[in-house]
């Protein structure tokens, strides 16, 4: 019982984890435009960031 419950936990962190990085990316796609960045810097960074959440 109590791996079922670890297992819940860790997926719900996992799809918290997801919606915030799509959530930073869709932000990123709308205000790097106006800011006249290149994207590049930030989703290098990114990819580097999310293997410690999973």
């Amino acid at each position: 019982m109590g791996a079922v419950v670890i297992f819940i936990g860790r997926l719900m962190q996992n799809v918290a984890v997801i919606t915030v990085y799509i959530f930073y990316m869709g932000v990123m796609l709308r205000v790097l435009p106006k800011l006249k960045l290149s994207p590049g810097q930030h989703f290098n960074k990114l990819p580097a960031i999310l293997p410690k959440y999973f």
